[in-house]
């Protein structure tokens, strides 16, 4: 509810919070890392993706999440596309 009503900081402190009552709930770091995606904390959404699949390396949404991240950052980490995500308008390309 946090998410859709945008109070992200409120969101990202309750994910917080089940990750601290339950460090495997894959749910958690799932969503706050979307989260992070949206407000642009493309590193802190890494770390995230990267512990969602530790947990459950077989769902195909957290590699597709992490490698959309890796995506907007390009090769050496920097961003190079403004904006990838749901609810985000990918940028206007020259025809």
């Amino acid at each position: 509810m946090l998410r859709k009503n945008k109070n992200y900081t409120g969101a990202i402190r309750n994910f917080g919070k089940a990750i601290n009552l339950d460090p495997k709930h894959e749910a958690a770091y799932f969503y706050r890392a979307e989260v992070f995606v949206t407000l642009k904390k493309y590193q802190e959404a890494l770390s995230d993706f990267d512990v969602t699949i530790e947990l459950n390396p077989k769902f195909a949404h957290n590699y597709f999440g992490r490698g959309a991240v890796h995506h907007i950052l390009g090769p050496d980490g920097h961003l190079i596309i403004p904006r990838l995500w749901p609810g985000q308008n990918p940028p206007a390309t020259a025809c």
